[in-house]
């Protein structure tokens, strides 16, 4: 279970609502306040795992976030994290500041999803699952030929045709 306020809650209602999830074995909670500062705030109150899609999301905010401690998992976007490589690059440096990683639900359409699938497969530290909006993609509505990725089980595997394994739709 997460849960995802998307910053939209005040320090004091997420430290309440913090403490009462505390027995419900929340896998992290996510954004409940906007910012690292807050955020920190409320790591500190709880003692809940903290993510964020919201206030560390790009190379420059590592430095503040590992000394002020907002978050024990980084929800990382291919979109932000300067593609694939960034993306890889992110999850050494999680390892090497203590924290987890997973993929934040950027992935709208079959070819971001391929490439979040690559991302993660070529990331060790991707240990936790990643979101996906693509389930609510209609059908017919996608950028690629064919039919939509398959989620099997809660996996998609690895494209295996050449690049991100999909093809594009030129229309």
């Amino acid at each position: 279970l997460r849960i995802d306020p998307n910053g939209r809650w005040t320090v004091p209602t997420a430290i309440r609502a913090g403490r009462t999830l505390r027995d419900l074995s929340l896998e992290y909670y996510e954004d409940p306040v906007a910012g690292m500062t807050a955020m920190a705030d409320v790591r500190s109150a709880v003692g809940l795992p903290m993510s964020t899609n919201m206030c560390v999301t790009e190379f420059a905010h590592l430095p503040r976030a590992a000394r002020i401690e907002p978050i024990d998992i980084v929800l990382g976007d291919h979109h932000f994290w300067g593609g694939l490589t960034g993306f890889v690059e992110l999850g050494r440096i999680a390892s090497a500041l203590g924290w987890g990683l997973s993929m934040h639900s950027n992935n709208h359409a079959g070819i971001s999803l391929a490439a979040m699938v690559h991302a993660a497969a070529a990331t060790p530290a991707c240990t936790y699952a990643a979101d996906t909006h693509y389930v609510w993609l209609p059908p017919g509505s996608d950028l690629m030929i064919g039919d939509k990725l398959p989620i099997v089980d809660g996996r998609v595997a690895v494209p295996a045709a050449p690049g991100l394994g999909v093809e594009l739709d030129p229309d």
